[in-house]
C-alpha cells in the first residue's frame, strides 16, 4: 500500500493577517475589560490576579497532560494515536505561550501570597 506524502497547503491570502489582527484587538480588550472589572470591585487588583491564577492553571494543566500524552505515545510508538496526537501536539504548543504568561503572575506574587512581600515578612513574629 503506498503511503500518501502529499501535504495539504492553506494559503489564507490577505484575510490571514486581519483575522491575526482581529484576534489580538480582542485579546487586548478582554484583558483591559478584565482589568477595568478587578478595580470595581471591592478586592481591587487582588481580584484580577485571583482568577488569573485560577485561568493560569487550568490552561497549564491542559497543555502539559497534552505534552504527557505526546510523550507516552511516542515512547510507547502508539500508531493508533496518529490523528489524535496531532489535535495534542496544538494544545502542547501552548507551554511556551504558557511561559510567556506566567510572568504577569510573577508580577502579581505580592497580591496573591502573603509571604511574598518583604513588608509583611519583616513585621512577622515568627
Amino acid at each position: 500500500m503506498a503511503k500518501n506524502t502529499e501535504t495539504l497547503n492553506i494559503n489564507l491570502g490577505s484575510i490571514g493577517p486581519k483575522f491575526l489582527k482581529i484576534g489580538a484587538a480582542v485579546g487586548v480588550a478582554g484583558l483591559g475589560l478584565s482589568l477595568a472589572g478587578s478595580f470595581s470591585t471591592e478586592m481591587k487588583i487582588e481580584r484580577f490576579f485571583l482568577s488569573y491564577l485560577v485561568n493560569f492553571a487550568f490552561y497549564l494543566s491542559l497543555s502539559l497532560a497534552a505534552l504527557f500524552f505526546i510523550l507516552t505515545q511516542h515512547n510507547g510508538r502508539g500508531g493508533w494515536s496518529v490523528v489524535v496526537r496531532r489535535v495534542a501536539e496544538g494544545f502542547a504548543a501552548n507551554v511556551a505561550l504558557m511561559f510567556i504568561l506566567f510572568w504577569v503572575l510573577y508580577a502579581g506574587m505580592g497580591h496573591l501570597y502573603s509571604w511574598t512581600d518583604e513588608a509583611k515578612v519583616a513585621t512577622d513574629p515568627i
